[in-house]
């Protein structure tokens, strides 16, 4: 009998070294601008209870920043519209924290979150957390938006306004180590089956063991060898 031995290498991402600049989530959702009211942007009300909490970053002509300033009921296509109560951490002051109020029923500050914001010169990413009701959403200011090409916009904005598709930024080099891992299998199994087990059950092992561990697996890479196993 022969056992294949499989030489896994991936990239192991340490997200205590992660710059918030450079891993993050793009929102490019115009109508998140307080011009957008309830119904007059979008067919239905939208809700960022479904957001996951991580880093975000706003990117569209609706505006790159979320207000300083109490907004009103309806505004940003929700009943609740979400703004910042205080001011943005400066260049030299880098990292802050911030509350983000949610207007309700006669209260510009009904609700709130605590976040993070971090200032990356020319943007501010946002650790963002769902909120805690439907008709509530982050919301940005468009007079924060630079003047943009006709290619920028293209990218900045969705083309399905009531559908937006957040994307993600290219994840960085920094910050990441390269592991191996061996297993052997009796099974007689091709090449390509092979990778796709191994790949499996490293994944299974390490949400077990290391949940708050992220690992790059669109660069897992696997070779594989047959080893004569010594007559019995």
């Amino acid at each position: 009998m022969r056992t294949l031995l499989l030489i896994l290498g991936f990239l192991i991402l340490d997200s205590a070294h992660t710059d918030p600049c450079e891993d993050h989530t793009v929102l490019n959702d115009t109508w998140r601008s307080p011009n957008c009211k309830w119904r007059e942007c979008v067919s239905s009300v939208k809700c960022d209870d479904g957001l996951h909490t991580g880093w975000y970053r706003f990117k569209s002509s609706g505006g790159w920043k979320i207000p300083e300033i109490p907004l009103a009921e309806g505004h940003c296509s929700t009943g609740s519209p979400g703004w910042l109560q205080g001011s943005h951490p400066t260049l030299e002051q880098g990292e802050g924290s911030g509350t983000v109020c949610f207007t309700g029923i006669g209260n510009p500050c009904s609700w709130k979150h605590e976040i993070k914001i971090k200032n990356c010169g020319s943007y501010f990413v946002y650790e963002l957390k769902p909120t805690k009701y439907c008709n509530a959403v982050y919301c940005t200011d468009p007079g924060t938006a630079p003047t943009l090409g006709a290619d920028d916009k293209s990218q900045a904005e969705s083309t399905d306004p009531a559908s937006p598709i957040p994307t993600e930024s290219p994840t960085p080099d920094s910050g990441s180590q390269t592991i191996s891992v061996e297993i052997s299998s009796v099974m007689e199994l091709d090449d390509d089956t092979a990778k796709k087990v191994a790949v499996r059950k490293v994944q299974q092992m390490f949400q077990d063991q290391c949940p708050k561990q992220l690992i790059d697996w669109d660069q897992v890479e696997v070779q594989c060898w047959d080893v004569d196993e010594p007559d019995p």
